[in-house]
Parts: C-alpha cells; sequence; structure tokens
C-alpha cells in the first residue's frame, strides 16, 4: 500500500506523548508510512482547549490537527480505548477517508455493559485518587493499564511530569466520559478492514468487550496474553507486527 498514513490515537485524558516510544519503532517497522500522534482539545498541549463533547465533534477535531489529505490518499487509524471509538466514529462518517481501522481494547456501548466498559473496582479507586498528588495518580494508572510496568516508577514520574505541565481540567474530564459513555458504535463494521487487538489481562476494561464487539461486527480479535489494557506499551513489537500485517495485507486486495 503505497503511501500509508497511520494515525495514532491514545485515550480518554491521554495525550501523544503517552505512546512513549511506540511511535518510533512502528516508524522503524514501516519506514515509508508517514505517522501523525494528534491530541485531543483538552488534552496535552491543548489543554486549555474545551474538549468536544460528542464523538462526531472529536472525530472533527482529531481531522483539524492531521496534515491536509492529498487526492487519493487514505488513512489508516491505530487507536487505544476512547480512541477507537473516534477511530469508529470516524469510519462512519468519513469512510472513504479510511483504509483501515486498528482499535486496541476499546469498547462500544452498543456491544457491552458500562460494568466492562470499565471494571467496577476502578471507579472506587478512581474518586479515590482525584486528591492525591500527581505521582500517585500517576502509579495508579500504570497500576490498572499496564501488566509488564505496573511498578515502572520512573515511568510513572515522566507522566506525572506530563500532568504537571498541562493536565486535562474536570470539565474537559467530564465532556471526555460524557462522550466516550453515550457512544453506541456502529451495528455493522463501519469499513471492510478492520482489526480488533486485546491485552488478556485488560485491569482497567475488561477483555470481553473486544470480544463482543468482534462478534457484533464479524471481524478478527487477536488477543495478547501477556498485556494489559496499554498494550502498545507492554507488547510493542507484537503490535506493530500486527500493524505492519494488516497495513500489508490492506495493499494487496
Amino acid at each position: 500500500m503505497a503511501g500509508v498514513r497511520i494515525v495514532l490515537l491514545r485515550g480518554l485524558l491521554r495525550e501523544h506523548r503517552h505512546w512513549g516510544y511506540f511511535p518510533n519503532r512502528l516508524q522503524a517497522t514501516l519506514p515509508d508510512a508517514l505517522i501523525e500522534t494528534p491530541d485531543l482539545a483538552g488534552n496535552g498541549q491543548r489543554y486549555r482547549q474545551p474538549s468536544p463533547h460528542s464523538m462526531a465533534a472529536m472525530v472533527d477535531d482529531v481531522r483539524s490537527q492531521i496534515a491536509p489529505l492529498q487526492q487519493g490518499e487514505q488513512v489508516v487509524v491505530v487507536a487505544i480505548s476512547m480512541g477507537g471509538m473516534i477511530g469508529s466514529c470516524w469510519a462512519q462518517r468519513y469512510p472513504n477517508e479510511l483504509a483501515g481501522l486498528i482499535m486496541i481494547n476499546s469498547s462500544l456501548r452498543r456491544f457491552s455493559p458500562f460494568y466492562h466498559r470499565l471494571r467496577p473496582a476502578c471507579y472506587l479507586s478512581a474518586l479515590a485518587m482525584l486528591c492525591q498528588p500527581r505521582l500517585a495518580r500517576e502509579s495508579w494508572v500504570l497500576r490498572w493499564t499496564s501488566f509488564n510496568h505496573a511498578d515502572d516508577n520512573a515511568l510513572a514520574q515522566i507522566w506525572a511530569g506530563f500532568d504537571k505541565e498541562g493536565a486535562p481540567s474536570l470539565v474537559n474530564s467530564l465532556r471526555q466520559l460524557w462522550a466516550a459513555a453515550g457512544y453506541q458504535g456502529p451495528r455493522h463494521a463501519p469499513l471492510d478492514n478492520v482489526l480488533i487487538l486485546r491485552g488478556e489481562v485488560d485491569g482497567l476494561v475488561n477483555p470481553a468487550c473486544s470480544i463482543a464487539m468482534g462478534q457484533g461486527w464479524q471481524v478478527a480479535v487477536h488477543s495478547h496474553p501477556q498485556a494489559g489494557h496499554d498494550l502498545p506499551l507492554d507488547q510493542p513489537r507484537w503490535v506493530c507486527h500486527q500493524i505492519r500485517d494488516f497495513v500489508a495485507a490492506i495493499g494487496q486486495s
């Protein structure tokens, strides 16, 4: 597939720097690809801007942050968690722009109950962490989202630094939560080329959400037995190879 563009989207309240070294690893795997990591309004360097309060508005916001599409160019969206919902809505609204969609540990209201989309134990923990120092909050996030880096204090300190430089406001947090919770998702797969990736030891979102989505859409679900919610952090090489094979398959279709 010539001239492939890959747009990497993070999840709720996360920014492009939370990808860490993953974009570099993906670039090494696909050296000819254009890789972009836009931030949603309200996150990262755009933390002062109001977050969209609907998935459709999030799609238009993200599209405004990438380089203008060239004639005949299409996009492969690779997205984790809430980013996967943005990718799904993007495919619904602008199907001719997308060549493919990879959703990582995402979920849809249409296929999964709320207590699968966020594990019940996380609700109380999240409330308890609201008044804690930044490092404690980011350490909590790592424990719930990573299998291989759950106790990585150095990484938690880096993430705490991101938070200090520009944490999402309470209003923006609520806007993003509202949009994610309310997004139903399409009844059928929004594209011909869709792949779902899941970590089997996801501590934040029940991995059953990926299975339910795959069954509902009748698309492939690939699982890694030693990865949590942040699958690109836990198993970057495996995810890069999944993306490489997916892009190659699109190029042959």
